[in-house]
């Protein structure tokens, strides 16, 4: 089936529901990953898109065309939860210059540990979606000036499955949307830090980030 999300017939469903009832045992990310390695649903770096397949899997229970498994839970030891943001102390001087002084505007693919740990402070602090784990794939980039400086920080993510306005305006039937959708991305947080007071700065950096995603 290749990277787009399979169309779910009778037939997918029933081959559902033999996995479930031959493996009692299969918790949702098992059951996510052998159906996604049955149906070839991977990215084009041929990882399975399990993630995806678990959100598909949710809706097919709640509209009862399946039953699974109750969700486990992993036992964590507080504080160590994976979604904990780690507040980070920032260097917050004001930076108030003419936007041909910081040039050339430098994006960076944000991909260290120790960075993306900033990152998610970042988000996490200044913007007023605050930080959210991010499903499937993503990408993370800081805008610095010429000097390091930073001045932003954006996130892309996976496009939504359905979004009638987007689709709309493209001109997508459920056809098109399906072979398309790998081709565009969500641009999930865009911001621009409170301390950049620099004119024109926005728009440059928002241009950038879309050039880069």
């Amino acid at each position: 089936m290749g990277h787009t999300r399979p169309k779910i017939t009778e037939e997918h469903i029933a081959q559902i529901q033999r996995l479930l009832d031959r493996n009692p045992e299969w918790n949702r990310s098992r059951l996510s990953v052998e159906l996604c390695e049955i149906w070839e649903w991977k990215n084009p770096l041929g990882v399975a898109k399990d993630i995806s397949c678990r959100d598909l899997l949710r809706e097919l229970d709640k509209t009862g065309l399946i039953k699974l498994p109750p969700p486990h839970h992993r036992t964590r030891q507080p504080g160590t939860s994976a979604d904990k943001i780690k507040l980070i102390s920032h260097n917050t001087e004001l930076v108030e210059a003419d936007l041909s002084e910081l040039m050339p505007i430098k994006i960076e693919i944000v991909s260290k540990k120790d960075d993306i740990i900033v990152f998610k402070s970042y988000i996490e602090k200044y913007h007023y979606l605050n930080y959210e784990r991010s499903i499937g794939e993503s990408m993370r980039y800081a805008v610095k000036s010429s000097n390091g400086t930073p001045l932003a920080c954006m996130m892309f993510g996976a496009a939504a499955w359905k979004c009638k306005p987007r689709d709309g305006f493209i001109g997508w039937s459920d056809d098109t949307r399906i072979k398309g959708l790998y081709y565009i991305t969500n641009n999930v947080r865009n911001l621009i830090f409170p301390w950049d007071h620099v004119a024109y700065c926005t728009s440059c950096c928002t241009l950038l980030g879309g050039l880069s995603a």
